[in-house]
């Protein structure tokens, strides 16, 4: 997993947005991950499950950009296995920081 600044983090998801699914209840493969376990950027493993936000998704896969609703990451994982499904976080992101530095910054 690597760390990564909230900018670049929003650039990557732009360059994947063609393959954004606009409904994220909409893919039958999102239950399919529910109660796996994903490392976050905070160093704790979360639980994906019907509570966790998703703030991305794309078509016709198992990837995700996770938020925790007790965590300031968000992350953005992939599913992994086909017979044992699992969860790997490629990048992770501190939204919060990087929020109330912006807000800082446009008063």
């Amino acid at each position: 997993m690597k760390i990564i600044e909230a900018e670049e983090f929003i650039e990557y998801l732009e360059r994947l947005s063609i393959l954004e699914a606009k409904n994220s209840d909409a893919d039958s493969r999102t239950k399919d991950f529910f109660g796996k376990k994903y490392i976050c950027g905070c160093g704790k493993k979360h639980i994906f499950s019907e509570k966790t936000g998703i703030l991305w998704r794309r078509k016709l896969s198992g990837a995700f950009v996770l938020i925790d609703k007790n965590c300031d990451f968000a992350n953005y994982v992939e599913g992994t296995g086909i017979f044992k499904l699992g969860l790997k976080t490629v990048y992770s992101s501190n939204v919060k920081k990087s929020y109330e530095l912006w807000k800082k910054n446009n008063k």
